[in-house]
């Protein structure tokens, strides 16, 4: 696939856009709990980046599923809560004329004016996460033993200067979408998560049915600018439990 159309790593669509690019008037393909949700924002700026983010979402839905926009059902679950809005959480798309059909396994990550929409069918896939950090991640004092892992951090003692901040940064990236993975996000201490090898170490739940895998996404590969780092978590297997 060319860069403007995106490209497939394990199974999983991946394409980015400008935020900014998006049509407002497209909010007419959203449904009435999304639309209430971006009412939530009081600000304009934030309210349409939402907008945007979930219209790209459908949009890339619409394309794997081979049916308008206007058709999907926004199907969200949240792992951490019992709240059945439908619309946080981990994302997923149905289509409401057929109840036994497989929801689409969705993900998104915005940074500046880009999101990354990342979408699958395969029935084998239990959790979906990708995440983009654009330029290097702002780390502030005491960031390291908040968010990292004991490994995580045994490993960045190894390296100084450029070399540590780019490896932080993509360690953060992978962590963050294997978090939206999981469906639960922050919810979860993000140092009890080890993402500095492509198997991550993951707390809870019982993975013996399947196997984790997180990828290094190139940024031009799916459409982002080069100074974008960008991620993917996948989870194969019988459903995730944390």
């Amino acid at each position: 696939m060319d860069n403007a159309a995106g490209a497939v790593f394990d199974g999983v669509f991946l394409t980015a856009r400008r935020l900014s690019e998006v049509d407002p008037a497209l909010a007419v393909l959203l449904d009435d709990a999304e639309l209430r949700r971006a009412a939530a924002f009081r600000a304009p700026a934030p309210r349409q980046r939402f907008l945007a983010g979930r219209i790209l979402l459908r949009q890339h839905a619409s394309r794997l599923a081979q049916v308008p926009p206007e058709r999907l059902r926004a199907d969200y679950r949240c792992s951490a809560c019992s709240l059945a809005d439908g619309v946080h959480g981990q994302p997923r798309y149905t289509l409401p004329a057929s109840a036994s059909a497989p929801a689409l396994r969705m993900s998104l990550s915005r940074s500046g004016d880009w999101c990354l929409t990342a979408g699958s069918a395969d029935m084998r896939l239990s959790g979906l996460g990708v995440d983009i950090e654009a330029g290097p991640l702002p780390a502030p004092d005491g960031f390291e033993e908040v968010a990292l892992a004991p490994g995580e951090r045994r490993l960045l003692r190894r390296m100084t200067g450029a070399q540590r901040t780019t490896a932080t940064t993509r360690i953060w990236v992978r962590k963050e979408a294997v978090l939206k993975a999981l469906g639960i996000g922050m919810d979860l201490d993000p140092s009890l998560v080890d993402a500095s090898a492509s198997v991550p170490l993951v707390p809870g739940g019982d993975w013996r049915n399947g196997q984790w895998h997180t990828r290094d996404i190139t940024p031009g590969a799916v459409g982002l600018p080069r100074e974008f780092t960008a991620a993917l978590a996948v989870f194969r297997g019988s459903q995730l439990s944390t």
